[in-house]
């Protein structure tokens, strides 16, 4: 058996063979193209099936609109245009004709021009005729007299394997050399196929070759053979317009967990092997400890020399990300970096009922040079489903019409078609403004606008920035210099405490239609240059504390540190609860992470017990005649604290069996509290005593660790360190150590697990008394849990250790 290590290369890397060895995989570097909110045009007729005023993501000086909403049953999926360039989406049941006669950006009509069809996936033109894939066969129809009806019918190809998952069929036609191909998927999630089974079952489904594989047909549906093999579900299929190869996108099985498999889109190419159902990535073996996937064994050597024929991909994206339409741009109308890009519609994200755990349904682009292996990868529309939010809808096609505007259609959510476009002026900008500043310091403005499309019959272009967030002009004007570019360069204060601000730049032009402008945008998060403490002894001000009556708290001291003290008494039929309020809401910008210390004192371990936290608790109002609650405040996600069942998030849990603090730090990101913080709650069964203590929201602007040192010229006879004091201590605590002669030393602080945390002294250091002042922080700035540590100093070849206690 064939046992590979996996190693996730992630980010920019280097693309090369070095950097990307078979057995590991590597996402594409990633192209930021500064995408901006823009509102979605709805037609009228439209308006009440669309989200009230939706607004989509997309590049500096594109515009959004919904061409159409075809009715009846079946939802859109994938499409094309005729040789007149009218659209027709493939509707499941049926294919649709959607013609914009008068040009207004919106469909004129909606036509049925073909019917009774059996999951029709796919359409492609081919000279006078509309080829549509279905389940299992390949269909030509004709429209002899023009009206977006085919009247003509004519199957090609009518046993194409369709038992199982995956039976839907995608076309793409090369037209020079009159080939056609049909994508077959796997029947299962994971299985051979010698042993084809049904879905995640062990029940077996007839066998066939052409299982898993591109096929090849002439254009009349002769010739048919397996072109390439290894691929689970390659829905979108595309030609390059510039090498006229084949590529496809590709959606890997479940089972692998949050994070795997990645999905591909790559080329494909005659005689393939694309690592289904063996490996993915780059030759990474599938974990054979999956229960499911124990089916596909024993690997063979066939399986090693098959798995080593794979190639790279040319680009992956995450897990569960379903990749579904594919489409090679080949237009002028858009910015030339766009040119032969491929846009790729991702069908999965992260929502409830979808595997996925990043961010999703939008469409990419795929930048990549034949030959050069360097692909990049792009957001180009997103907004579709933000994390955590109603998804609204699910990209499935893309194609483009005649002019180079593209159209996106969605199956789910909103089962419509839309158009892209530029507008009338286009611009873009490289600066190198940060993400996040210190409240108190300043903003280094450096940044080159670039305006690539203009209307040259209109006035010339005028470009302002907009510093107002800053303090700055609100509409301070730009000049261009001698190559066209418009350079801002300015240096701000910034005064406020926390929060977000927008540096914008605007691009404006006035012609005979109008006033037309495209907005650049970079957000900005000022970030408190230090914690905010929430309790700390008592509430800080603007802070209460409520609780419970099944709790009762109060003030004690606890291993050097006072703390509040909960006795909780649950009921057979209640839990307990205790809340940190706010009179006024708190802004959570600038802040990562909330930490609190617990000490366990004498709960007892329990498998059925609970201790959560949450921030922000829907608080119930009035009941409404319909017999519901009006409710007020949104949820926080919940976290279980101990680790077990809903809720559980791994590395951010108590233990109640050390009796000890312990420091729990919640990334903002996982406790996804919604808007201001307003409440910050605790919340169980577990019964006993335990301790609360030092809860404060961390700043995401890291202090320097302060290290500073004293030296008495003594004349020690013996190398000695001290205990340091105070000792336990919260803000900072002093060292002392003595040397007899002038040597070498290191200083540096441990954890109990014997990991370096801190470097107070590496240095030469001359005989008698030293000092040095540590604030309880390691090499990173970053403010170490409370607890107990070890504090070392070598010597040469004598070492002495002592303990420290630290209390936040």
């Amino acid at each position: 058996m064939h046992r590979l290590i996996l190693v996730i290369l992630m980010g920019s890397a280097a693309y090369g063979q070095d950097a990307y060895p078979p057995g590991t995989f590597q996402f594409n570097p990633q192209v930021d193209l500064q995408l901006q909110p823009v509102q979605v045009v709805v037609p009228d007729k439209y308006a009440e099936r669309i989200p009230d005023q939706p607004v989509l993501n997309l590049p500096p000086g594109f515009s959004a609109r919904v061409f159409a909403i075809p009715g009846g049953p079946g939802r859109p999926r994938l499409m094309a245009f005729n040789a007149d360039g009218v659209l027709h989406v493939a509707h499941v049941n049926s294919v649709m004709a959607l013609p914009d006669r008068d040009n207004d950006g919106v469909a004129d009509a909606e036509i049925t021009a073909v019917s009774g069809l059996s999951q029709a996936n796919s359409i492609a033109f081919y000279r006078d005729a509309m080829y549509v894939a279905e389940t299992d066969k390949v269909i030509r129809y004709r429209d002899p007299d023009g009206d977006l009806v085919y009247e003509e019918r004519e199957i090609l190809v009518n046993d194409i394997p369709s038992e199982g998952w995956h039976t839907s069929r995608t076309i793409a036609i090369d037209a020079i050399n009159e080939r056609f191909y049909i994508a077959v998927g796997s029947p299962c999630d994971l299985c051979r196929l010698e042993q084809p089974v049904y879905g995640y079952s062990e029940d077996p489904i007839a066998k066939s070759d052409e299982w898993d594989a591109i096929l090849e047909f002439n254009m009349d549906g002769s010739g048919r053979r397996i072109f390439a093999t290894g691929m689970r579900n390659a829905v979108g299929l595309d030609i390059h317009p510039a090498t006229n190869e084949l590529w496809a996108t590709h959606n890997h099985f479940d089972l692998g967990g949050a994070d795997l498999p990645p999905e591909w889109i790559d080329i494909v190419r005659n005689g393939d092997f694309m690592g289904y159902p063996l490996s993915y990535g780059y030759q990474v073996w599938v974990d054979e400890k999956v229960e499911n996937y124990q089916r596909i064994w024993p690997y063979t050597q066939a399986d090693s020399l098959r798995v080593q024929r794979m190639k790279k991909p040319a680009g992956l994206v995450e897990a569960h990300q379903a990749p579904l339409g594919m489409f090679f741009y080949d237009h002028p109308l858009f910015p030339d970096r766009f040119r032969h890009a491929a846009f790729i519609a991702l069908h999965g994200g992260l929502t409830g009922g979808n595997l996925s755990v990043v961010p999703g349904f939008k469409v990419v682009a795929l930048f990549d040079t034949p030959g050069d292996g360097q692909a990049q990868m792009a957001d180009f529309l997103t907004g579709f489903g933000p994390p955590h939010t109603q998804v609204w809808g699910k990209p499935v096609g893309i194609t483009a019409d005649p002019q180079g505007r593209l159209y996106v259609s969605s199956d789910a959510g909103s089962p419509a078609v839309f158009r892209i476009e530029p507008t009338v002026i286009q611009g873009s900008w490289q600066h190198s403004l940060p993400t996040i500043v210190a409240s108190g310091g300043s903003l280094q403005l450096q940044a080159t606008i670039h305006v690539e499309r203009f209307d040259p019959e209109g006035e010339m272009p005028v470009v302002t920035a907009d510093l107002s967030a800053f303090g700055g002009s609100a509409a301070q004007p730009l000049t261009p210099d001698v190559n066209g570019e418009y350079r801002l360069e300015e240096i701000l204060a910034v005064e406020r405490s926390n929060g977000q601000a927008e540096v914008i730049v605007w691009i404006r032009q006035r012609n005979d239609a109008g006033l037309h402008s495209v907005k650049l945008i970079h957000a900005v998060t000022i970030a408190p240059v230090s914690d905010a403490v929430i309790f700390a002894d008592r509430p800080t001000l603007g802070w209460t504390l409520e609780h419970s009556n099944l709790i009762q708290l109060q003030t004690t001291e606890l291993d050097g540190a006072t703390a509040i003290a909960l006795t909780a008494t649950p009921s057979r039929l209640a839990g307990w609860n205790i809340e940190f309020k706010i009179d006024q809401p708190f802004l959570k910008d600038g802040y990562k992470s909330l930490r609190f210390a617990f000490h366990p004192g004498d709960i007892a371990d329990t498998d059925s017990g609970t201790f959560q936290i949450r921030i922000n608790q829907r608080s119930v109002g009035n009941r409404t005649h319909t017999g519901h609650y009006t409710l007020d405040r949104e949820f926080g996600k919940l976290v279980n604290l101990l680790g077990e069942g809903v809720g559980g998030v791994a590395g951010y849990e108590v233990d109640l069996t050390r009796r000890e603090w312990q420091a729990v730090e919640i990334p903002l990101d996982i406790l996804q509290p919604e808007g201001a913080i307003e409440l910050i709650r605790f919340s169980g069964n577990i019964a006993g005593t335990f301790y609360l203590d030092d809860l404060r929201l961390i700043t995401s602007v890291p202090p320097p660790t302060l290290v500073t040192e004293e030296y008495q010229a003594t004349a020690p006879t013996t190398l000695a360190l001290e205990n340091n004091r105070p000792n336990p201590f919260n803000s900072n605590t002093v060292i002392h150590y003595q040397l007899p002669e002038t040597g070498q030393i290191e200083l540096a602080i441990y954890n109990l697990a014997g990991q370096q945390v801190a470097q107070l002294v590496r240095d030469l250091r001359p005989a008698g008394r030293h000092a040095v002042r540590w604030d309880g922080r390691n090499d990173q700035g970053q403010a170490l849990a409370s607890g107990v540590y070890l504090y070392r100093l070598r010597a040469g070849d004598s070492v002495q250790v002592r303990k420290l206690l630290l209390l936040k």
